[in-house]
């Protein structure tokens, strides 16, 4: 009678076949979420690309718009066909006076609620894109064994943990709110003292002033509410923290 020896290399190859399916299939869905996780990495980062290029834009449209509403007064003083709305009121008055007290304000606030908001926009992109970053190495294949694992996205972890890069933001989102807001501020106040002194002895006039006047001032306030909404929102998307998704 013949005893048989198990081999034990046909045992072990045995094993490897039977092993490898299941790890080929873990491998092929790791490298479908690592190509999914790279595509939406770079859909977001052209998104904010695409706001960088928006907030551009935006400062220009503005700036253009503002040099546009103080030249224009200064070509109508120069026309002599300046109707008379009453003894003390003209046209030009009329017209000067909405773009200080309403005009310029509503711009101003457009342009730092806007401004703000791309901004607030690329900080949280930004802070999306850390997760992804994280993601991403801890489903590369770990090379500790050869040389010190790197990450192989890290941009925009990079930047947060920067102290510089937040404070810059900060300073700059501050900055740009407080220049426009107080052109919008210096506006209303020229506009109220220059013209509603002329129209103290008209009621209705100064009703229809005072209502431009409020309006103005509601829209500098509409525009500094959100701005600082949205300060919020930059300083968290600059945040250190990397909270797992």
């Amino acid at each position: 009678m013949t005893l048989q020896i198990p081999n034990e290399n046909s045992q072990t190859n045995t094993d490897t076949q039977s092993t490898n399916p299941t790890e080929n299939r873990i491998k092929e869905a790791e490298k479908v979420k690592v190509d999914f996780l790279l595509k939406e990495y770079e859909v977001l980062r052209q998104e904010i690309l695409d706001k960088f290029k928006g907030r551009s834009n935006l400062i220009s449209s503005g700036v253009a718009a503002l040099t546009v509403f103080i030249t224009i007064p200064n070509i109508l003083q120069e026309n002599d066909n300046v109707s008379r709305i009453s003894d003390t009121i003209t046209s030009f008055d009329l017209f000067f006076f909405l773009i200080l007290v309403l005009l310029i304000p509503l711009a101003c606030s457009l342009i730092i609620s806007f401004w703000t908001a791309y901004s607030s926009t690329i900080a949280t992109i930004g802070l999306y894109l850390t997760h992804i970053e994280q993601r991403i190495e801890n489903l590369s294949p770990d090379t500790s064994s050869f040389h010190p694992k790197k990450e192989l996205i890290h941009w925009e972890n990079f930047l947060r943990r920067n102290n510089s890069k937040r404070l810059q933001e900060l300073i700059t989102s501050v900055g740009f709110v407080a220049i426009f807001s107080l052109i919008a501020i210096c506006s209303l106040i020229f506009g109220c003292t220059t013209f509603l002194p002329k129209i103290n002895q008209d009621k209705i006039n100064l009703v229809v002033f005072n209502g431009f006047t409020f309006i103005g001032l509601s829209c500098i306030i509409y525009g500094l509410h959100s701005s600082i909404f949205n300060i919020k929102l930059i300083f968290k998307g600059f945040s250190k923290v990397r909270n797992p998704l």
